[in-house]
């Protein structure tokens, strides 16, 4: 599999949108082009993560727990969780303050840890699969279009191609999606009544 960098996503963009792919280093950049660049390319990797929870970025690990004065009960995050999905296998409302799992009353089951599941921030693009390069210079070249050209029609493109290739990701993120064990446990419950 071919590994992208940041400059590769970046001109892949501006090919999407028929332009000059003249980006060279968006952590240091230069020309106007690359600050563009330079000034998304964080905020859509994020906004992308979290909303397409893509499987290459799903983690899962135990993590400590500490007890405050109040008796209640927080768990170590790590710093580049972007969302906790599952705790000890169930989904409900975690909130993260301060790197800090916040869950109130609730004891560690295992010991003095908790078994979180998390969506992770994936910053080395060596790890991202071909369609979700694809995806994401799609995005950057939506969110990037009226920065570097004032073209209603390029900006209408760029919407229409994030459109495709994300309908394209979600068919395979779709396909790569493992079944939860608590779900699978649940059907087995209710088949044997």
């Amino acid at each position: 599999m071919q590994a992208f960098t940041k400059t590769d996503i970046c001109n892949m963009a501006l090919s999407n949108l028929g332009l000059a792919n003249n980006v060279t280093n968006i952590d240091e950049p230069s020309a106007q082009t690359e600050k563009v660049f330079a000034q998304f390319y964080d905020m859509v990797v994020v906004k992308l993560l979290k909303r397409e929870r893509p499987q290459f970025a799903i983690y899962e690990e135990d993590v400590p727990a500490t007890i405050w004065a109040d008796g209640s009960y927080h768990y170590m995050v790590p710093s580049y969780a972007l969302e906790v999905m599952f705790v000890n296998g169930y989904s409900t409302g975690w909130t993260i303050e301060h790197g800090e799992l916040m869950i109130g009353l609730i004891p560690p089951i295992q010991g003095d840890k908790v078994h979180i599941k998390y969506l992770r921030l994936i910053e080395d693009t060596g790890l991202y699969p071909v369609e979700w390069v694809e995806l994401l210079s799609w995005e950057l070249a939506a969110y990037c279009c009226g920065r570097l050209t004032q073209d209603t029609q390029m900006l209408q493109l760029a919407a229409s191609g994030c459109q495709g290739a994300r309908q394209e990701y979600q068919a395979i993120n779709l396909r790569s999606a493992k079944p939860r064990l608590k779900t699978q446990a649940k059907f087995n419950q209710v088949w044997r009544r």
